[in-house]
C-alpha cells in the first residue's frame, strides 16, 4: 500500500488503525419511502454520495430492531451500496446476481427494479444459499428466483440473455480488516493469486451472459490492483467486445490506475473507494457493456405449466377466508397464470423468466406457501411481500411492546379475535404470520428471525 499510494499512505494506514468501521443502513422502498422511515427512525442518519437510498449510521444496535426484522432497512456497509446503483437495473429487465450472498447487493437491485422484471440471485455455495434465502424473504420482493449452480453451468444453460449482470466476486478482502481484523489471518501473496484466478473463471463465464449491449458490473472490497484493474484487464483481453464505461463523478469515487497493471488507458474509467476519502471500507467497482451488435440465441423466455384447477381452489379457498383481494399484490392473485407447483410449495413466477428446467432451484420466485393436502399453509415470504392491509385479520403493535419479541421469539400471543391466520404487524409493517388457537396466537416466526 506504501508502493500504490505514495504520500497518501499514512492517511490509509491512519484511517485503517485509528478510526472505527463505517456502519451503513439501505432503506427497502418495496416497503417504505424513505422520508417515511427517516421519519420513524427519528435517529442521526447520515446521506451516502452514491445512493439516495441508503446512510451511515452510528447505533449498533439497529440488528435487533422489530423494523429490521419487519424487512424495511438491510444493514450494509456503506461503500458496498454504490455497486448496484452503477449497475442501474431498469424495471422489467431480466438480471443476473451471480454470486448473490449473502444478498446486500440482491436486496438493493430488487428495490431499484420495484418487482417488475425477474431478477435471479446466483450463489454456487451451499452453505450461503441458506443466509441468502433468509435475507431475501425478509426483503418482501416479489421477482426474485433463487438458483445454486456454478457460473460455467449458468453459461451454459442460459446463453446470453440477460440485460444486466452483477459479478461482486470472491476476493482477499482486504476492505473488511477493520470491521473484522480475523480476516487477516486469511491474508497472503497466494491468497491473492488464487482469488484473481477464480475471478478471471466468473468473469469468463460472466460475459457470455451478457446480452449484446447489455451491462455487466464487477466489484470487489480488496485494495489489491491483481484482482481489480488487473482482473478487468485480463477479461478486456479475452473478449475485445466488451468496453469499459466511465462512471460519473461522484463524491468520493477515485480513478483505477491502469499504470498499476500495465493496462489499458480505460481502466481509469474503473472506480475505487478508499477508507481514508470516503465513508466506507473499500470497494473497487468497473462497469463494463458488451459491444456486439449480434451473439448466438440464448435461451428464450418460456411459459411454466399452469397451476391445476385442483390446486388454484384449494388457494383460491384461503386468499378468500384470509386476505382481502382488493388489496393483494397481482402476483399473489389466485387468477395470476404464472403461479406454479413445485413439490407441494407454490410459487409466483415473475413474468418473463427465463426457463429452469435443469439448474438447481432452490426458489423458483415469491413462495406463497405449502399446499398440505386440501389446505394451503401460507409462507413467511407471503407475508413479507404483502401489504398491511391485505390482511383480513391482522394484529399491530408498536415496537417497544414487548409482545412483539415474544412473537418474534416463538412464543405465544393472547388476544382475542377471529380468523385462523393472523398477520402480525409492527406499526403496520408485516411480520409474519400467527395462528390462531382459542384466545391464544401462536407464533409462526421463523427461528432464524430470533437470531438476527
Amino acid at each position: 500500500m506504501k508502493r500504490l499510494l505514495g504520500n497518501e499512505s499514512p492517511s490509509f494506514w491512519d484511517a485503517m488503525r485509528n478510526r472505527p468501521p463505517e456502519r451503513g443502513l439501505r432503506v427497502n422502498t418495496l416497503k417504505i419511502k424513505v422520508k417515511d422511515y427517516k421519519s420513524l427512525a427519528g435517529g442521526k442518519l447520515s446521506p451516502l454520495p452514491w445512493t439516495d437510498l441508503g446512510f451511515k449510521v452510528v447505533d449498533k444496535n439497529l440488528g435487533s430492531h422489530p423494523y429490521h426484522a419487519a424487512g424495511l432497512y438491510y444493514l450494509q456497509e456503506p461503500s458496498a451500496m454504490a455497486v448496484s446503483e452503477i449497475l442501474n437495473p431498469q424495471p422489467g429487465e431480466t438480471i443476473l446476481d451471480i454470486a448473490a450472498a449473502p444478498g446486500g447487493k440482491t436486496t438493493h437491485l430488487a428495490s431499484l427494479m420495484k418487482n417488475q422484471g425477474a431478477l435471479i440471485a446466483n450463489d454456487p455455495h451451499g452453505g450461503r444459499i441458506q443466509a441468502l434465502a433468509r435475507n431475501l424473504e425478509r426483503w418482501g420482493a416479489h421477482n426474485i428466483i433463487l438458483t445454486q449452480e456454478s457460473p460455467k453451468r449458468l453459461a451454459e444453460h442460459f446463453g446470453s440473455i440477460f440485460d444486466r449482470v452483477l459479478v461482486d466476486a470472491p476476493c482477499s478482502g482486504e476492505g473488511t480488516f477493520r470491521k473484522d481484523p480475523s480476516e487477516m489471518k486469511n491474508w497472503s501473496v497466494k491468497y491473492i493469486q488464487r482469488c484473481a484466478s477464480l475471478q478471471n473463471e466468473i468473469l469468463w463465464y460472466a460475459a457470455q451472459l451478457v446480452r449484446p449491449g447489455g451491462h455487466l458490473v464487477y466489484s470487489t472490497c480488496t485494495f489489491s490492483p491483481e484482482e481489480n484493474e488487473g482482473s478487468v484487464k485480463r477479461l478486456l483481453n479475452a473478449r475485445p467486445d466488451f468496453e469499459v464505461l466511465p462512471i460519473n463523478g461522484i463524491p468520493g469515487f477515485s480513478p483505477g490506475n491502469p499504470d498499476w497493471v500495465e493496462g489499458p488507458p480505460s481502466l481509469q474509467n474503473t472506480v475505487r473507494i478508499w477508507p481514508h476519502k470516503a465513508p466506507g471500507e473499500g470497494h473497487f467497482i468497473a462497469h463494463l457493456t458488451k459491444t456486439t451488435e449480434k451473439d448466438a440465441d440464448g435461451n428464450k423466455p418460456s411459459h411454466f405449466a399452469e397451476l391445476s384447477p385442483q390446486y388454484r381452489t384449494i388457494y383460491q379457498k384461503f386468499v378468500n377466508l384470509t386476505l382481502e383481494v382488493e388489496h393483494l399484490p397481482y402476483p399473489a392473485a389466485p387468477e395470476n397464470q404464472n403461479l406454479v407447483k413445485h413439490g407441494d410449495r407454490l410459487y409466483a413466477v415473475s413474468k418473463g423468466a427465463p426457463p429452469l428446467k435443469g439448474l438447481r432451484v432452490q426458489q423458483w420466485g415469491w413462495w406463497l406457501g405449502t399446499f398440505n393436502r386440501d389446505r394451503f399453509h401460507p409462507s413467511h415470504a407471503l407475508a413479507m411481500g404483502l401489504p398491511a392491509v391485505s390482511f383480513k385479520n391482522r394484529l399491530d403493535f408498536n415496537p417497544q411492546d414487548p409482545q412483539v419479541m415474544r412473537y418474534i421469539r416463538g412464543l405465544t400471543i393472547k388476544s382475542d379475535g377471529k380468523g385462523h391466520w393472523v398477520g402480525i404487524t409492527v406499526n403496520g409493517y408485516p411480520l409474519g404470520w400467527g395462528e390462531r388457537k382459542k384466545d391464544k396466537i401462536h407464533s409462526l416466526s421463523p427461528r432464524w428471525l430470533s437470531h438476527i
